[in-house]
């Protein structure tokens, strides 16, 4: 009897498509799954459109939904815990006071979404597009938001305790009264962004941009701002002390009243400056250029006073 040659091909094209094809399908059923018991966790929803889909209180921890189309959705309450959101977008949806610690977001869009009261701890939302988006009174501690998009993002009152906004675009940020001990802003615009009562304490602002902020009655004690940007920006009250301000322009800027104990100025420029009323003790200013400044007597600084404000001789 002769023996049969059977020769088997394997063609990678078609396995990769039928691989697709059944993970869309896996996801497809975990989605009515999830319409189903309001719960999927670490289950695959990755790629699909669930655009103004609404289930609060729902239960996804671990689940994959990255690439997928949630916009206008609304998950209030909802449990994200440790989930893959990369690349989702979450344009204009409701996700208040849900818990998403420790998710990976990178690239997500959140545009003029709500996430008020949302618990952010420790996720990671590299390079997302939070603009208009409200995170008032949310939980950020410890969250990577570098180089993210967060212009005109509602911040009051939030919590970023060491929190990496290292390059984040924040200007014209709502950051009233917001916790942000030991935050690393190396090189984020904080351009008409609005910091009032900020707490920056010991945070990281080297080479920051805050023109026009404003940052009256915030506590800075510590901070580190070397060559920071604050060209009339307002400072009334502020508690500056111990902050590193080497090289800083706050040309024009307002620092009536501010706090200025062991604050190292050396190099500032502050012409124009508004320093009446500020608290002076052990403070820095080699070499800062003082001219048109207004001293903290009331005195106007004449030309050249460099590292000391010459006032105009008596009459």
């Amino acid at each position: 009897m002769t023996p049969v040659s059977v020769t088997f091909r394997f063609y990678p094209g078609l396995f990769l498509l039928m691989l697709v094809m059944f993970l869309a399908g896996c996801a497809s059923y975990n989605l009515r799954q999830l319409n189903k018991d309001n719960e999927c966790v670490r289950c695959n929803l990755s790629g699909l459109e669930m655009d103004y889909l609404i289930l609060p209180n729902a239960t996804l921890r671990e689940a994959d939904l990255s690439g997928s189309s949630l916009t206008h959705s609304v998950f209030r309450r909802a449990n994200f815990e440790s989930a893959i959101l990369n690349g989702v977008d979450l344009t204009e949806a409701d996700w208040q006071m849900s818990k998403l610690m420790q998710t990976v977001m990178t690239d997500a869009i959140l545009l003029k979404a709500d996430m008020k009261f949302t618990n952010f701890y420790k996720a990671d939302l590299t390079r997302a597009n939070l603009k208009g988006a409200d995170f008032s009174q949310a939980d950020l501690d410890n969250a990577i938001l570098q180089e993210a998009n967060m212009e005109d993002i509602q911040l009051f009152l939030s919590f970023l305790k060491s929190c990496n906004l290292k390059s984040a675009k924040l200007m014209r940020a709502n950051l009233k009264g917001a916790q942000m001990v030991g935050a690393q802003l190396q090189g984020a615009d904080l351009t008409d962004a609005d910091l009032t009562k900020v707490n920056l304490q010991e945070a990281n602002l080297t080479g920051a941009i805050l023109i026009k902020a404003n940052l009256s009655y915030g506590n800075l004690t510590s901070a580190k701002m070397e060559g920071v940007q604050l060209q009339n920006a307002m400072l009334q009250n502020t508690d500056l002390a111990g902050v590193q301000l080497k090289g800083a322009n706050l040309s024009n800027a307002d620092l009536n009243g501010a706090n200025l104990l062991e604050t190292n100025l050396t190099l500032a420029n502050l012409r124009g400056a508004n320093l009446m009323g500020a608290k002076f003790s052990q403070t820095r200013m080699d070499a800062a250029n003082l001219e048109g400044a207004i001293w903290f007597d009331g005195s106007v600084c004449q030309p050249e006073s460099i590292g000391v404000c010459r006032k105009a001789p008596a009459p």
